[in-house]
């Protein structure tokens, strides 16, 4: 029985660390940079970021309920480059003049995914509340961008 806990814990610790340093060195997946270049269309792309993105906070919220707070930073920092990249996209490409389905359905996604991570906020250990807070207020900053853009302020 014991062996086979540690086999088990060892084959999981493999694991673990090489997915998260194989997401915090780049936002995107192989298969998602391949499916962005191929979308000559905004509105496609869209849905592409809005699955990286789901990824992102999918794997930051299950660091925080697993309590690794070391890796958070990393995987913030990653989905921060994501909507940047997201965003400068989304302002150079849109078409304004009409609201963009797509565009609508990804500002939603962030801003569940910001209201979740701020009732998690106090899971996050006191030394790392303000750099959370950061990220935080800067997630929220590119999805009140995507509100201007879709709604001209």
């Amino acid at each position: 029985m014991l062996l086979a806990w540690t086999l088990i814990l060892a084959v999981v610790s493999q694991e673990m660390p090489s997915n998260s340093k194989a997401r915090v060195s780049e936002p995107l997946t192989a298969a998602e940079k391949n499916q962005l270049e191929r979308e000559p269309n905004v509105e496609d792309r869209i849905r592409v970021y809005e699955a990286a993105s789901s990824r992102i906070y999918g794997s930051i919220r299950n660091l925080i309920l697993r309590q690794q707070f070391g890796d958070v930073g990393a995987e913030m920092s990653s989905w921060l480059d994501l909507l940047s990249e997201a965003q400068q996209d989304i302002e150079q490409n849109i078409s304004r003049k009409k609201k963009s389905k797509n565009l609508i359905r990804f500002e939603i996604h962030l801003r569940k995914a910001i209201g979740d991570l701020k009732e998690r906020k106090l899971q996050v250990p006191a030394d790392q509340q303000e750099d959370f807070e950061s990220w935080l207020t800067r997630l929220d900053h590119v999805r009140k961008k995507f509100v201007d853009i879709l709604f001209g302020s």
